[in-house]
């Protein structure tokens, strides 16, 4: 038995190694070098051949994995089959449904129920078998439970590796146990020497193997410490505090930028740390970009289900999710289509032309707001949206025939949708995803993306794996089984960016530095919810009971995190840590140890001053609006221009945005959604209540017209005319709302209004037009009837009442301009008021308008708000209102007078569809 070497963290674990290799010697491959992970390999050899200085045959250097592999092969001569995860899955949903007590007792019947609950069964029984326990021991310790949904743990553990033996299937901690089993018989003679490098934190299993591997007189063990001797400086510490992650890495671009500054370069001894992937993007772009590519290197994996990749699948399997019988979600239609991969497949060699192919659906479908479901065919059958796009797209010498496009849109259907109408089992699952990237790759401009290529070998290597697992013989209930199998399987998984290069800056996970010191370290994300982490949620055992098992704990997990975090930060000269403090997020409890220590050093009661604060603002709005002047084109538009209430409201609310909206007629991207919207709601109930009252038009309403079940029918017909005959979901939730607050406006609103006296009905939705002011005025009215010697305006509301009247007489001032924002809401029953008097004659004493809000919990007479039921204060107030508008008639018609900005732009601009334009982006 060979004197272990224990080394600290300031000494080099790579040179060490090396100096226990006769490099007088070229010929270094009798000698065998294992570490616990792959990169050191890189590392050493590069440390022997500057040792050396020219060519020589490397020893053989193993990650631990590889190692147990190599003598689990040096024994063994059947063939054996490495099982994935998924496939150990499949293996232990067969012992699942075998056993009498189940985990979850009947709720994991479905293999796809159970996929969740077996990776994570897996992953334990694999724990258990490398912790080196009998299967008795496992079942005397869990029966002590107090509850017993894990007793029949032990039998899925029996019976599990039972099935994999037989099958000749093998699993990592099967092997580990094997090679356990067998180390007294594995012979390492042909080596001269064994050099196990960087070992911490042994599983029972693993320490049954490194024991008796001890005993050999050509094994050495080196370990590292991670505590530093007294005689040892501490490394130069910088603590950088940033908003979020990209604060972190703009804060690292500039220190990054001082250093190639100051020194011309930055080499190996460097390295960023990335504690989780989120940040490799922005480090990609904001400081890696400051280099040249042969001046870093990038070895750490990123997860498939964040590439843009994974998001086309991700659209396509939602829109595949969204199918009612033969129609999809609309908006899910859309956005697949509208997806960067899908819109860009070309057409012949052009890929403009699906772009705008694509977009006309897109505004075909918004045009009818009401198709909330779309057929395939349906979209194929649109004759005169292919005759304009192929007007559109055709040029002098390329005319494209309306034919030829909607070919190129069935094709793009029958390839990527329809190919997934019928699914056999997961096999054929993953052949059909392999089908679908294929023709993405032949036929879109994806393939140009930079990093298209690994992406797709990475997704493409899932499905081949899928394909020829056992997994792939299993069937499951729907096309929802199979996309929530696939976000669970994609998961774990990552695109590999295994960089092997060792010049310029290094940038790692925090796995990765195992066994490698660098000078200088900047560590980013350095948070306590990732470093170490929130551990055990993920765990079926309990922590007493893991304990109990010796199998590894949230405890150990911690310890483990930090041994290669001190390890990497005190074999460092300078370490920079980044990390975000904030309601959510506090610093690494690492780094606060770290800064308790430099406290008592320095005898310091506060540590804030060691911790540098980055405030980055990026300013893309401003926060003064400028006003927008009267050109001639513009006084020429309102000269001729039609006012309307609603016009007037948002003049009042903000000037700007009436230029925008009735001066420039720009209005916000109408999108397709799976419910009926607000306004889509609003107009429904419009168009029942015409339809309800039209047939009352000129004659008295009596008791017996005000049928509930006449509304029901009617509500029911229309619903069927615009969503579709069986409505689901949330539209069938709406349509049940609807009715049943119909029902009670007709009875608790209707009925009521009816006892006080006779109602005539005088017209609905009646359009008025009329001058005033010298100006055209315009509106529609939803419904005007005649009750005793008084006509009501009424206008519907769907929404409740609001707790403020649209003015506030109060805060109304005719002479000062300033009032008038903020004491007005909305003039739209004066101007109503204005309207039916000017057109009619009839005095306004005897006009009443009034809301009627459709939307109060307690539907009822209170809801109608009355503008002044009193006519004499009525017209009194209206003289005032009438006066109001003249003004704002003259000023909107001013030349001299610019569109200007609201003087409270926090309250005005927060709805605003403008402020884009505006760049009040900042208010939001």
């Amino acid at each position: 038995m060979n004197t272990p070497i224990v080394i600290n963290p300031v000494d080099s674990l790579i040179e060490t190694v090396a100096l226990q290799l006769d490099t007088s010697e070229r010929d270094l491959s009798n000698y065998a070098v294992i570490f616990p992970g792959k990169r050191p390999a890189h590392f050493l050899r590069k440390e022997i051949a500057l040792r050396i200085s020219g060519s020589f045959l490397p020893p053989k250097i193993f990650s631990i994995d590889d190692f147990i592999k190599s003598l689990f092969q040096s024994f063994i001569s059947e063939k054996f089959k490495d099982i994935e995860p998924i496939d150990a899955v499949t293996l232990l949903y067969q012992v699942h449904r075998e056993l009498k007590e189940k985990l979850g007792g009947d709720y994991f019947t479905s293999f796809d129920s159970f996929i969740p609950i077996g990776l994570k069964l897996f992953a334990e029984l694999e724990e258990l078998k490398l912790a080196n326990i009998p299967e008795q021991n496992i079942k005397d310790i869990i029966s002590q439970l107090s509850y017993n949904r894990l007793y029949s743990l032990a039998e899925y553990y029996r019976k599990f590796y039972l099935i994999v033996e037989d099958g000749k299937y093998l699993t990592r901690s099967l092997r580990y146990a094997k090679v356990a089993e067998q180390i007294e018989n594995i012979n390492l003679e042909k080596y001269k020497k064994v050099i196990i490098a960087g070992l911490y934190k042994l599983t029972n299993t693993e320490k049954i193997i490194y024991e008796k591997l001890s005993k050999l007189s050509n094994v050495y063990f080196i370990y590292q410490t991670d505590k530093i001797g007294d005689d040892v400086g501490a490394p130069e510490y910088h603590f950088i505090n940033a908003p979020d992650t990209h604060g972190q890495v703009f804060a690292l671009s500039a220190i990054i930028k001082k250093e190639i500054e100051e020194k011309g370069r930055i080499d190996e001894h460097s390295v960023v740390v990335l504690s989780t992937s989120d940040a490799l993007f922005p480090l990609v772009n904001h400081t890696l970009s400051i280099l040249k590519p042969e001046n870093y290197n990038i070895a750490l994996g990123y997860p498939i289900s964040r590439t843009p990749l994974y998001g086309f699948i991700n659209s396509l399997m939602e829109l595949l999710c969204s199918r009612q019988g033969e129609g999809y979600s609309a908006s899910h239609y859309i956005k697949f289509l509208l997806h960067p991969y899908t819109k860009n497949i070309r057409y012949g060699s052009r890929s403009d032309v699906t772009r705008i192919l694509f977009h006309a659906i897109e505004s075909n479908l918004i045009k009818d707001s009401s198709q909330i479901q779309v057929a395939l065919e349906g979209i194929e059958d649109l004759d005169e949206l292919f005759t304009n796009v192929a007007f559109a797209v055709s040029k002098e010498t390329d005319g494209i025939h309306p034919n030829e496009l909607k070919e190129h849109l069935k094709e793009i259907h029958n390839k990527t949708i329809r190919i997934f109408e019928n699914v056999n089992n997961l096999g054929d699952y993953a052949r059909k995803n392999i089908e679908v990237l294929s023709y993405l790759y032949d036929h879109s401009t994806a393939n140009l993306h930079p990093l298209f290529r690994p992406y797709a070998e990475a997704i493409l290597e899932v499905f081949a794996q899928l394909d020829n697992s056992l997994i792939g013989e299993m069937s499951l209930d729907n096309i929802e089984g199979y996309f929530n199998f696939l976000k669970q399987y994609i998961e774990s998984q990552n695109v590999p960016f295994t960089g092997t290069p060792l010049r310029g800056l290094q940038v790692l996970g925090l796995l990765e530095t195992r066994g490698l010191k660098f000078d200088n370290v900047y560590l980013i994300n350095a948070n306590d919810d990732v470093l170490p982490g929130r551990g055990g949620s993920d765990m079926l055992l309990p922590q007493k009971l893991r304990e109990s098992l010796g199998l590894e704990t949230n405890s150990d997990r911690d310890e483990l995190s930090e041994h290669y975090f001190n390890l990497l930060v005190r074999g460092a000269k300078q370490v920079h840590f980044f990390f975000e403090e904030s309601d959510k997020h506090s610093k690494s409890r690492f780094i606060e140890r770290i800064l308790w220590e430099k406290q008592k050093t320095d005898k310091s009661h506060c540590y804030d001053n060691y911790i540098a604060n980055v405030r980055y603002k990026v300013k893309l709005t401003s926060d003064n609006v400028e006003p927008i002047p009267k050109t001639n084109k513009i006084i020429e538009i309102l000269n001729g221009f039609t006012f309307s209430s609603s016009a007037l409201d948002t003049y009042l609310q903000c000037q700007i945005r009436f230029f925008y909206r009735y001066i420039l007629h720009l209005k916000e991207k109408e999108e397709i959604g799976d419910d009926i919207d607000s306004r889509e709601i609003g107009l429904f109930i419009h168009e029942a209540l015409s339809n309800f009252y039209r047939p009352f038009i000129g004659r008295k309403i009596e008791y017996q017209d005000l049928d509930t079940k006449r509304m029901e029918i009617l509500v029911d017909d229309l619903f069927a005319k615009k969503f579709g005959e069986a409505p689901a979901g949330a539209l069938f939730l709406s349509k049940r709302q609807i009715k049943k607050q119909l029902n009670i406006m007709l009875t608790n609103y209707q009925k009521r209004i009816l006892d006080k006296g006779d109602i005539i009905v005088k017209s609905i939705e009646d359009d008025i037009d009329v001058e005033a002011f010298q100006v055209k005025f315009s509106g529609r009215i939803d419904r005007i009837e005649q009750r005793g010697d008084h006509l009501y305006i009424l206008d519907y509301k769907t929404g409740v009442m609001p707790s403020k009247p649209d003015i506030n007489f109060k805060k109304f001032d005719i002479n000062e301009r300033a009032s008038w924002s903020d004491a007005i809401t909305s003039v739209q029953l004066p101007v109503y008021l204005l309207m039916y008097n000017i057109k009619t004659g009839i005095p306004i004493e005897q006009i009443i308008p009034a809301y009627l809000y459709l939307g109060e919990n307690n539907l009822g007479i209170e809801s109608e708000y009355k503008f002044f039921e009193d006519g004499n204060e009525r017209a009194e107030v209206f003289n005032k209102i009438k006066e109001l508008i003249e003004k704002l008639i003259c000023e909107i018609r001013n030349p001299g007078s610019d569109f200007i900005p609201p003087d409270d732009l926090n309250k005005t601009c927060k709805t605003c569809p403008f402020i884009t334009l505006c760049g009040t982006n900042w208010i939001k």
